[in-house]
């Protein structure tokens, strides 16, 4: 678990950091990179390891309520 948080640090900062980071700054002023590398590394050392999603509070059963729920709480961010 520490070793997954290292990476995802040193990922981040390092995206922020490269040319690419900047661009997003300037273009997208978000961290729209660099969140989607600390979601995306867990579920792949996840995947890699061949734990099951499950465990961890992944889990695609009624993924259309799940999505909905999603929809309704995103609203007060989005504003």
């Amino acid at each position: 678990m520490v070793i997954v948080f290292i990476i995802v640090v040193l990922g981040f900062k390092a995206i922020n950091v490269s040319p690419l980071g900047e661009w997003e700054n300037q273009v997208i002023g978000r961290y729209v990179l660099e969140y989607g590398f600390v979601l995306l590394v867990p579920l792949v050392i996840l995947v890699l390891t061949r734990r099951s999603l499950s465990e961890y509070g992944i889990n695609f059963k009624n993924l259309g309520y799940h999505l909905k729920v999603v929809a309704v709480g995103i609203i007060p961010f989005l504003c």
